[in-house]
C-alpha cells in the first residue's frame, strides 16, 4: 500500500456511510469524497491521477438549511470516453442534492428534495443507465409518506426531469414507504433490464423493480421479512456473466534447445478433442516481433476432426530466419488454443509437441578407385587412416558392393564413426571381411571406396588422407576358435560389460578376433559392440573388450558367450592364459534410507530415437519415497539426449516393495524396486 492521503481530519458522522469511491470510466482515475463534520452539507473530495490531489471541500446543499449529510452514494458513467460521476447527498435536514463531475471539474450541486422519507436510513440512491440504454442518471427516492417508487431522471447537458425540487415521477407497484433503496446498473449491457432497484419498506418487505430504460416494472417481492430496518440487510447485483456460447482451452508449452546456427526449424504438435469440428489455432512465439503470429512462420489454424478425441498430427517447417523462434538461452514457447462455439465443457488433449532445429552442414565426399586380381578371396581388410580439419565429423566410409550394384549402407564393407573432438587427429579405422569378399570388385578385379564427412556447421572443412589399404587374402590358412561360457550373471540386462584377455601365440603376426555372442541377433558380432579385432605381437599381451550400451544384448539366462578366433598362414598353437569378465548393473533393491540414482531413457516408438527435452511425469506409490530435489509426482524434462537421472531413496523401517511409474505423453513405464 502506497500513496496514502488524509482526505478529511474529521468525517460528519462515524456511524453512517458518508463516505463514497467511483472511478473515471475512460481514465480509470479515483475519485473519493467525505462529508466533513460541521453544520452545513459540506464534502471533501480528492482525484488520483498518479498522485492524489490536494483535498477541496464543496458544499453540496444550496439551500441555506444545509445541514451535515448523512449519506454519500458516488457513482461512475460506463460509456466509452465518458468521465462523468454523480453525487448524491443525503443530510440530517432530509435534504436529497445531486452534483455532477464532468471529468474536469463539479458543476453547480442541485437539490432534488427537501424532505424525504428518513435520514436514518440510506433512502436515495442511483445510477447511470448501461451502454445498452441512453447514457442517463436515474435517481431513486423513498420520499416523504409516499408508497410509490419516486425517480428523477437526469441528462447530461439538459438537467433533471422533473426539474423542479421535490417532484418526482412515481411508480405504483407493490411497495410502500422507502426506508432503504439500492440502484444498480447491468455491469455488461446487455439485458432487458438496464438497471435493478432493491427497497426495504416500513413492513420490511425487499422488493425488486426493474428499469428497462423507458420505465419501471417487473417487480418481485424478494422476502417479506429482513429481520430489521435499522441497518442495510440486503445487497443486489447482476450476474457478471452470462450463460455460455462458446468455450476455449488455450496451453502454452515451454521447452529449450541450443543456440546453434539453424538452417530450419519443423514444429510438430499432435493433440486431439472432446468436442467434433472445434477451431483449432497453434502458435509458436516470435522472440524478435515479440508476439505470437496471427499467420505466416509460427502459425497454423485447422479445424478439428468431426470425430471427437481424435488424434490429429500437423506440422510446418520454417525455413526464413527460424532463430526468432528461440530467445537468447536457447528457449522457445508454443501455444495452442481450442475454441468451439458449445455451452458443453470440452477438453483438449496435447499428447506430442516437437520442436525440431535443423543445422547448416557442410559436406566433404571423396570416391578413390583401385584394382586387385581375380583370384579367389578367403577375406578382405580394408583400411584407412585420415584426419579432418574441424572435430567430430560424422565419418561414413564405404566399399562398392558389384553384386548389390551400389554402395552398402551397414554391414561388411560400410564403417560409421565420428572423428575425434580435436581437429587434425590421425585415425585408423579397418574392417575384415569374411563373407563373400569377392562381391566388393568387378569381373576384372577393380574396386572403389567412398570417403564421405557431414558436420552440423556453416563452415567449410578439409579431408587429409594419409593411407588406403586394400588387402584380400587368397589363403584359407590356419585358425583355431575357442568358446568360453559365462554362467551365473546376476541380470540379462546389465548396464556394462568389461572383458580382460592375457594371451599369445608360438607365432608373431597372428590375426585375432573377439566376439561376443548377440542373443538378440542369434549370431556372434561381426562389428561395433561386441568384436574386436588385432594382430598379435608379443608374448602375454593384454587386450580389453567394453561394452558400454546395448550390454543386454549379449546376456540371456544368466550366460554369456566368447569367442577367440585366431588366423595364420602357417601352423601355430594359441594360448589364453587369463579370462576375466566384470560385469555392472542396476539392481532393484534398494538400501534404507540411502539415495540411489536412476537413468530414465526416452526414446521415439518409431525410429528409436532419443527423445530430447521430452516432457516427463516421475511418481512413485511408496508409502516412504523421496525425490531428490523434487515433489512427487514430479514433472520434469529429460535433456538433449532423451535422459534423465532421479535420484530416490525410500526409508520405510519394515521395508516394502514399490513401483517407479514414468509417463511421456500417453505412453506409460513402470519398475519394480524393492526397498530392503
Amino acid at each position: 500500500w502506497r500513496d496514502w492521503i488524509e482526505v478529511t481530519g474529521s468525517v460528519a458522522n462515524p456511524y453512517y456511510e458518508c463516505i463514497a469511491l467511483a472511478y473515471e470510466h475512460s481514465t480509470g482515475y479515483p475519485m473519493a469524497v467525505a462529508a466533513v463534520y460541521g453544520s452545513e452539507t459540506r464534502v471533501a473530495w480528492t482525484r488520483y491521477t498518479g498522485r492524489w490531489s490536494e483535498p477541496k471541500i464543496m458544499d453540496v446543499n444550496p439551500s441555506p438549511r444545509s445541514r451535515r449529510a448523512r449519506w454519500l452514494t458516488l457513482k461512475s458513467q460506463r460509456l466509452k470516453d465518458s468521465n462523468r460521476l454523480m453525487l448524491l447527498s443525503l443530510d440530517e435536514g432530509y435534504d436529497v442534492c445531486a452534483v455532477e463531475w464532468n471529468g474536469k471539474e463539479w458543476l453547480k450541486p442541485i437539490r432534488l428534495d427537501g424532505y424525504v422519507e428518513r435520514y436514518t436510513t440510506r433512502c436515495i440512491d442511483g445510477d447511470w443507465e448501461p451502454e445498452n440504454g441512453k447514457g442517463r442518471f436515474i435517481a431513486v427516492c423513498g420520499d416523504r409518506n409516499v408508497d410509490e417508487i419516486s425517480y428523477k431522471i437526469y441528462t447530461p447537458e439538459k438537467g433533471w426531469d422533473p426539474p423542479e425540487e421535490g417532484k418526482w415521477y412515481r411508480y405504483r407497484g407493490l411497495t410502500t414507504d422507502q426506508r432503504w433503496v439500492q440502484v444498480r446498473a447491468d455491469p455488461r449491457g446487455v439485458g432487458h433490464a438496464q438497471l435493478l432497484i432493491g427497497t426495504v419498506d416500513d413492513r420490511r418487505y425487499l422488493i425488486i423493480t426493474q428499469w428497462d430504460g423507458e420505465r419501471m416494472g417487473e417487480q418481485i417481492i424478494a422476502t417479506k421479512y429482513v429481520g430489521t430496518l435499522t441497518y442495510e440487510t440486503f445487497e443486489i447485483a447482476f450476474q457478471l456473466y452470462g450463460e455460455p456460447t462458446e468455450r476455449t482451452v488455450e496451453i502454452e508449452v515451454y521447452g529449450g534447445s541450443d543456440l546453434e546456427d539453424w538452417s530450419g526449424l519443423t514444429w510438430i504438435v499432435d493433440s486431439a478433442c472432446t468436442a467434433p469440428s472445434a477451431s483449432v489455432t497453434l502458435q509458436l512465439y516470435d522472440y524478435k516481433a515479440g508476439r505470437y503470429p496471427t499467420s505466416g512462420d509460427g502459425y497454423i489454424h485447422y479445424t478439428s476432426s468431426s470425430t471427437p478425441n481424435t488424434d490429429e498430427t500437423v506440422n510446418q517447417t520454417i525455413t526464413d530466419n527460424p532463430e526468432r523462434f528461440r530467445d537468447g538461452s536457447g528457449r522457445w514457447k508454443m501455444k495452442a488454443t481450442r475454441v468451439k462455439r458449445s455451452s458443453e465443457p470440452l477438453r483438449f488433449k496435447l499428447d506430442l509437441v516437437e520442436f525440431k532445429p535443423s543445422h547448416p552442414q557442410q559436406t566433404c565426399s571423396l570416391e578413390l578407385l583401385g584394382s586387385g586380381d581375380t583370384e579367389p578371396w578367403f577375406s578382405l581388410l580394408w583400411k584407412i587412416d585420415s584426419s579432418w580439419s574441424v572435430g567430430e565429423v560424422n565419418v561414413t566410409l564405404q566399399l562398392y558392393n558389384y553384386e548389390d550394384d551400389k554402395y552398402p549402407t551397414s554391414g561388411d564393407g560400410y564403417i560409421n564413426y565420428i572423428s575425434s573432438s580435436t581437429p587434425n587427429v590421425d585415425e585408423t579405422v579397418s574392417q575384415n571381411i569374411t563373407s563373400n569378399p569377392d562381391a566388393f570388385r568387378d569381373l576384372d578385379g577393380s574396386w572403389k571406396l567412398k570417403i564421405t564427412g557431414v558436420k552440423d556447421s556453416s563452415t567449410p572443412f578439409q579431408l587429409r588422407l594419409d593411407l588406403v589399404e586394400y588387402q584380400p587374402r587368397e589363403s584359407a590358412g590356419y585358425t583355431a576358435s575357442t568358446a568360453f561360457t559365462f554362467t551365473d550373471v546376476a541380470t540379462d540386462d546389465p548396464e556394462e560389460l568389461k572383458f580382460k584377455m592375457v594371451g599369445d601365440h608360438t607365432l608373431s603376426g597372428v590375426e585375432v578376433t573377439l566376439q561376443l555372442w548377440n542373443y538378440t541377433a542369434d549370431a556372434y558380432a561381426q562389428g561395433g559392440p561386441g568384436y574386436l579385432t588385432y594382430t598379435s605381437s608379443e608374448a602375454n599381451e593384454t587386450r580389453w573388450l567394453n561394452i558400454t550400451s546395448g550390454a543386454g544384448d549379449f546376456v540371456e539366462g544368466g550366460e554369456v558367450k566368447l569367442r577367440v578366433t585366431s588366423h595364420h598362414r602357417s601352423q601355430f598353437t594359441q594360448r589364453v592364459n587369463l579370462l576375466k569378465m566384470d560385469y555392472a548393473y542396476s539392481s532393484d533393491k534398494l538400501p534404507y534410507d540411502v539415495y540411489k540414482t536412476y537413468l530414465i531413457r526416452v526414446y521415439d516408438g518409431v525410429t528409436e530415437e532419443p527423445r530430447p527435452y521430452a516432457s516427463l511425469t516421475i511418481y512413485s506409490n511408496g508409502t516412504a519415497v523421496e525425490f531428490e530435489g523434487l515433489s512427487n509426482p514430479a514433472f520434469v524434462h529429460a535433456d538433449e539426449n532423451g535422459e534423465y537421472r532421479l535420484a530416490l531413496k525410500s526409508s520405510n523401517p519394515e521395508g516394502e516393495v514399490f513401483k517407479l511409474y514414468v509417463l511421456v505423453g500417453s505412453v506409460a513405464a513402470e519398475r519394480r524396486i524393492m526397498q530392503e
